[in-house]
């Protein structure tokens, strides 16, 4: 951000007189403070675009977990059954989202899907 400033600040975008300077002119004036700042920032973007893949899929996959647990426990809270807009609304998540945890929870036997009149999809547990 600082760089964005200092070439903001001393280049114009486009030199209509001689004097002007252009920015690769100022970079290469001010080499001593411009490239150590663009080194920074790329090895700053490269860090974090390594750290953020690298923690990624554990972090999603303990999330997608914990959704699931709380599925399982608002499915014993209602007995009757569970639809995917209930789902969401008490997980605060999305519609599809919800549905496509209830359809993993039931592939993995842990609920029974019940399409009843007017489409509507709802899940219980199994066993009960």
């Amino acid at each position: 951000m600082l760089a964005l400033l200092l070439f903001a600040v001393k280049v114009r975008r486009h030199p209509s007189e001689p004097g002007e300077e252009t920015l690769w002119a100022w970079i290469e004036q001010n080499a001593d403070y411009a490239i150590p700042i663009i080194a920074a920032l790329v090895l700053a973007l490269l860090l974090w675009a390594v750290l953020r893949g690298w923690r990624g899929p554990e972090q999603d996959a303990l999330h997608i977990a914990e959704q699931k647990a709380e599925l399982i426990r608002m499915m014993r809270a209602h007995v009757g059954g569970v639809s995917a807009d209930l789902a969401a609304a008490r997980l605060k998540i999305d519609h599809f989202r919800a549905a496509k945890l209830l359809g993993e929870l039931e592939e993995e036997g842990k609920l029974v899907e019940n399409t009843i009149t007017g489409g509507v999809t709802t899940y219980r547990l199994r066993g009960l």
